[in-house]
Formats: C-alpha cells, sequence, structure tokens
C-alpha cells in the first residue's frame, strides 16, 4: 500500500468521481482506476461500486476512509516535521484571512515573505465560517478573523488586538473635517458596505444591533478593496477598520460614536494537529510588527 494510493482514494471517496479525482492528480480516469484497483486487490475487499451514472463507497470503503485521512494527515505532519528541521528553506503555509483582515497583516506579511524566502506561502479570504470548516478539514493552516459564532470544538485560538469600526471617506468629503460622527450624521448620507457575511458587516449588527435598513445602502461588495476604490473616487463613505486605509493616502477614517467599543481580534488553528514552525514564525512577526501599530491607532482613535 503506498501513500499515493490512499491520497488518490481518498479523493475519490470526497468527489465521488473517477475522472474528478484524476484531473485533482493530473492523472488520467484511466490511471487513477488502475491505481484504485491495485489498491483494492492489495486489500482483498472491493472499495467502490461502479455504475454507468455513479459512484459509491462499499462498507470496506467507507471503513478505509476514517483510517486512511488519519494516515495521510499523519504523512503530511511527518513531512511538515521536516521541513521545519531543515529550518524553513522549503515547506508550505496556508493562510485564511476574513477580508478585512489584509490590512492587519500586509505588513507582517512582507516581512515574511522576505525572510523566508523558500516558504511556498497561500492566502485564502473568505467568509469567517467556511474559514472554520478549511481549517477542520486541514486545508489551512492558521486562520486569523474575530471569533465565530459557531462551534469551537477541535479549534485552538489565541488573541490578538483589539480594534474599532469607523467612518471612512475621502479626505475631501464634506464630513472629513469632524472629529466623530454619529448615527444620526450617517442616516443622510449613501454608504457602501460590506456584503451581510464580510467580517465588518457582521460586526456593524453584532456590536451596535442597529437595522441597516434604516442607513441608506446604496451599494454591498464583498471586497474591501473595491470599496476602498468607490470611496476614493466618490462621496460614498462606508463602515470599516481604521487600519484598512493606511496604505489609502486619500481616505480618513472618522470615529463613531455608537462604536466605541472595541472588537476583539483571534488567530485559529485545528487542535488536532501539528503547528508548523512557519505559523509560529509568522505569528511572532505579527506580534511584534501588526499588534503594536494596532494598539497605537487604538489609542490615539
Amino acid at each position: 500500500m503506498e501513500a499515493r494510493q490512499l491520497r488518490y482514494f481518498v479523493t475519490t471517496a470526497e468527489t465521488l468521481s473517477f475522472s474528478e479525482a484524476g484531473r485533482r492528480h493530473f492523472l488520467s480516469q484511466s490511471a487513477l482506476s488502475q491505481q484504485i484497483k491495485a489498491l483494492e486487490n492489495e486489500l482483498g475487499t472491493q472499495l467502490f461500486v461502479r455504475t454507468t451514472h455513479n459512484v459509491i463507497l462499499t462498507e470496506s470503503g467507507q471503513h478505509l476512509l476514517k483510517y486512511a485521512r488519519a494516515a495521510i494527515q499523519s504523512l503530511d505532519e511527518c513531512t511538515a516535521r521536516m521541513n521545519d528541521i531543515n529550518g524553513l528553506h522549503c515547506g508550505d503555509l496556508r493562510i485564511g484571512l476574513t477580508a478585512s483582515h489584509e490590512s492587519f497583516i500586509r505588513e507582517t506579511g512582507i516581512e515574511f515573505l522576505r525572510a523566508y524566502r523558500d516558504i511556498r506561502t497561500s492566502v485564502c479570504y473568505s467568509t469567517i465560517d467556511n474559514l472554520m470548516q478549511k481549517l477542520r478539514a486541514h486545508e489551512l493552516d492558521m486562520v486569523f478573523s474575530v471569533m465565530p459564532s459557531g462551534n469551537m470544538e477541535g479549534i485552538d485560538y489565541e488573541y490578538l488586538l483589539d480594534y474599532k469600526l469607523s467612518a471612512i471617506m475621502r479626505t475631501c468629503h464634506p464630513l472629513a473635517n469632524r472629529d466623530r460622527l454619529s448615527f444620526d450624521d450617517l442616516r443622510a448620507q449613501r454608504l457602501v458596505l460590506p456584503e451581510s457575511d464580510v467580517k465588518e458587516r457582521n460586526g456593524l449588527e453584532h456590536f451596535v444591533g442597529i437595522n441597516t435598513g434604516k442607513l441608506d445602502v446604496a451599494v454591498t461588495i464583498n471586497d474591501i478593496n473595491a470599496i476602498l476604490n468607490l470611496l476614493q473616487e466618490s462621496d460614498m463613505i462606508s463602515i470599516l477598520t481604521a487600519q484598512s486605509i493606511i496604505s489609502r493616502p486619500f481616505l480618513k477614517s472618522i470615529d463613531i460614536e455608537e462604536l466605541s467599543s472595541p472588537i476583539k481580534s483571534y488567530v485559529f488553528f485545528a487542535g488536532d494537529t501539528y503547528r508548523k514552525l512557519a505559523a509560529e514564525k509568522l505569528l511572532q512577526m505579527f506580534r511584534e510588527i501588526a499588534i503594536p501599530k494596532a494598539k497605537m491607532l487604538l489609542s490615539f482613535s
């Protein structure tokens, strides 16, 4: 039994498609089928029932899937440990972010890439719930986000920093000379807000409990950078973190009276797996670079 055969089997079991599993492993359907057949012959049992319309796991296949996943996870952890021993001269790091955490981690990420050029780094932007699912499935190594509202079983987390939501607008906006704004001020403005599954919108509704229908929400967008681009070209206002405009000199953040309470941000790890040294290094750099700046911004707001 070979590790690659177990990987082929797990992918086929999860997709219930020999053609899709072959595509994911860059194999032809016939080549992947031969590998599965070889595994069945070695184990002396049929793993799939193949028909002209679908693929079904047999009882033996259902039992093997549990152990195959565990074996693959152990192999991946072994590889990760060996990469760490090599002094981070190889390996990969998979990071999950809710949309606006990009502004928190941008500078840290740049410094990490400079320091560890041989680490293959990938970043996944998504909703909190989707990121937690990927973390549990070991498709991500770490996630930066606010605290999810759902079940946290199997997830470890560490507190990172506090932040506040602010009114964001261009520097030449008629309200840009104000020190503070209220929701009464904002009700007279046209707003562009993140879509309801983006962190800032959740924060707005959760921490304030307002009915956004009372605001003139002209546009909703699920990408923070797209919102910032729109703000630079119009007199619309958004509600985002002050950190989101650090590299946007033509935008300004103004405190909102009803949003004075800070929101807590965390880093999350799967609780049942080895924590990569690359993830620890990135977290260490985040604490040294991003957190002091975030605290300074919060103290001046």
